[in-house]
C-alpha cells in the first residue's frame, strides 16, 4: 500500500493514481510476491508502470510477514465494451489507453465501418478529460470546415458555407 509519494515520485508517475492507500498493483504491472522476494534478496527490481514507463528499484528495510496471502495476477482484460481474444488486439488497446493517459497525440486511420469511433471513445475515456465526446465525420465536411471543426474558427469566417452567401449584394 502506498503511504506517501514525494514530488519526484508524483512527477515520474504522472497520469497514474498516486495517492495514499492505493495498492502497488494499481500503479505497476508487478506481483507483490515478486517484490517481497526481491526485497529479501536485496536484489534490484524492474518495475513497469501501468502506462509503460520502466524503473529500476531496490527495496530496503522491508519486513516480510510470513502470513501474507498472495494471489496470482489476473490476465489483463480488454476495456469495457471490447471483446478481444487476439493478444495483438489486446496489446493495441492497452497501448491506446496508455497513450491517452499520457495525453499523447493519437492518429487512428482505417476503412469505413472498422470501428475507429469505438477506439477513439476508449481513448477519450482513458484520457480522463472532462466534457462530452463529440464525434465529427470529417469526410462529410469540406476541407476548410473540417479544419474549423477540429481547430475552431472566428465568427463570420464561413458566411459562404454550403454555397449560401448572406452578405451585401446577395440576391434574394
Amino acid at each position: 500500500m502506498i503511504l506517501a509519494a514525494n514530488t519526484r515520485a508524483r512527477y515520474l508517475l504522472q497520469g497514474l493514481p498516486v495517492s495514499r492507500g492505493r495498492r502497488i498493483e494499481d500503479l505497476f504491472n508487478v506481483c507483490i510476491a515478486d517484490l517481497l522476494r526481491a526485497a529479501c534478496d536485496n536484489a534490484p527490481v524492474r518495475l513497469e508502470d501501468r502506462v509503460g514507463s520502466v524503473f529500476a528499484a531496490r527495496l530496503e528495510n522491508v519486513r516480510v510477514v510470513p502470513s501474507v496471502t498472495v494471489r496470482a495476477p489476473e490476465r489483463p482484460r480488454p476495456p469495457a465494451g471490447f471483446v478481444a481474444d487476439d493478444p495483438g488486439v489486446e496489446s493495441g488497446l492497452r497501448t491506446l489507453e496508455k497513450a491517452a493517459q499520457r495525453k499523447l497525440p493519437i492518429l487512428l486511420t482505417g476503412k469505413t465501418g472498422t470501428g475507429k469511433e469505438r477506439f477513439v471513445r476508449l481513448a477519450h475515456a482513458a484520457s480522463g478529460r472532462k466534457g462530452a465526446f463529440v464525434p465529427v465525420n470529417c469526410v462529410a465536411l469540406a476541407e476548410t470546415l473540417a479544419e474549423a471543426e477540429i481547430f475552431g474558427h472566428a465568427d463570420g469566417a464561413f458566411r459562404r458555407a454550403a454555397g449560401r452567401y448572406s452578405g451585401p449584394g446577395a440576391g434574394g
